[in-house]
Order: structure tokens, then C-alpha cells, then sequence
């Protein structure tokens, strides 16, 4: 399941109009019913992230599928942001999961 999908230029778009974290929230709670805020906390905060990353004229327009909070079939997992597309012949997948932190210690 997916709960957003989203062309690269549509995802920009609705950051850019401060719709995508409503946009998130309103598909989540229809699908999984249920959410806090702290989970729309992390969206917010990711969501403007991964635009600045996604803001780059190397990826193309029309990259595949941008899905956000994808849940792994057979599993309580979700993966929380999805990007695919094609290079040349090949089909790619960019898998990223992010971690709302408020501090990291080094471990030795």
C-alpha cells in the first residue's frame, strides 16, 4: 500500500503550496486509521528535506514514483519515501529512510 504518490514535479509542487503533509495525513488516516502528531511532526520536517533533494535538475521531471510511508506487503514495516525511474534500460528504485534524531553519539 501507498499512501502518496506523486510525479517529482507534482511532489515539489505540493510542498511549494504546503499541501503535502495534508495531502499525507488525510490519505493515512483514511488507510491505516490512525496517526499522532508526532508522525505529522516527522512528515513535516522530512517532507521539506527531501525537497531540497529532490530540487535538482539531475533527477528529470517525470522520475517514476515518488511514494511516501509505503507499506511492505506481509509486514507492520513502512518504508518512508520511494523514487524510481529508468536509466537508459535499467529500472531503479532509490530507497530512503529517515530518522528523526535529536542527537547521535559515536559508537567505538
Amino acid at each position: 500500500m501507498i499512501v502518496y504518490e506523486a510525479s517529482k514535479k507534482d511532489i515539489l509542487h505540493h510542498v511549494d503550496q504546503d499541501v503535502l503533509v495534508p495531502k499525507i495525513l488525510d490519505t493515512f488516516t483514511e488507510k491505516m486509521g490512525r496517526t499522532n502528531d508526532r508522525e505529522t511532526r516527522s512528515w513535516d520536517n522530512s517532507m521539506l528535506h527531501m525537497y531540497r533533494v529532490l530540487n535538482d535538475t539531475a533527477i528529470p521531471d517525470n522520475a517514476g514514483v515518488v511514494a511516501i510511508e509505503y507499506n511492505i506487503p506481509n509486514t507492520s514495516k513502512r518504508v518512508e519515501f520511494l523514487l524510481s525511474g529508468q536509466d537508459g534500460s535499467s529500472d531503479s528504485v532509490v530507497i530512503v529512510e529517515q530518522k528523526q534524531w535529536e542527537k547521535v553519539e559515536k559508537e567505538t
